[in-house]
């Protein structure tokens, strides 16, 4: 599936995608690619202005997250949902959605030290996108409390500095 998109051939990523989600239904990777993928074919159908056609796919990939959610076979790895989640939002251009899904990373069961940390680091940027520049500077004031994750405390830095603008 990542050579499919790697190689701009999502349709074959996507087709491949659900045959392993409808095989393994308890395995939600395979849900988190789909909904990657169709939001990553909604971009494409949007560039060609086929706007209903990427509405559509939209809507598809966020109510596979919903679901997701619901899953009860999924709880053990609902930190990771909520910031995959956040992380389409905020391709999607919904900051204060995607800010709301990195808050429930953070709370979620069985959420690891460095998404939280990211987690943070994400909301911060995503109220920042919002422009919700005080719950921003909050979260990453927390960034900078927990031990560094990638380039974490840089960005959270950076993020007291000045408002995150996106990449």
């Amino acid at each position: 599936m990542v050579l499919y998109k790697h190689e701009q051939r999502l349709a074959e990523s996507l087709a491949l995608s659900r045959a392993l989600q409808d095989k393994y239904p308890r395995n939600y990777l395979f849900k988190l690619e789909t909904a990657n993928t169709l939001i990553s074919q909604a971009g494409v159908e949007r560039q060609a202005s086929h706007m209903a056609a990427a509405d559509g796919l939209e809507k598809e990939a966020l109510d596979l997250f919903g679901s997701l959610i619901r899953d009860e076979s999924s709880k053990r790895a609902l930190a990771v949902i909520h910031f995959r989640y956040a992380e389409e939002l905020l391709a999607l251009r919904q900051p204060r959605s995607a800010a709301e899904q990195c808050l429930a990373a953070v709370v979620a069961a069985n959420a690891d030290s460095q998404l939280i940390t990211r987690a943070h680091l994400r909301a911060g940027q995503s109220f920042d996108l919002a422009g919700k520049r005080n719950e921003a500077l909050a979260e990453y004031r927390i960034v900078l409390s927990r031990p560094n994750t990638r380039d974490s405390l840089e960005q959270a830095r950076r993020g007291l500095k000045e408002p995150y603008r996106g990449k």
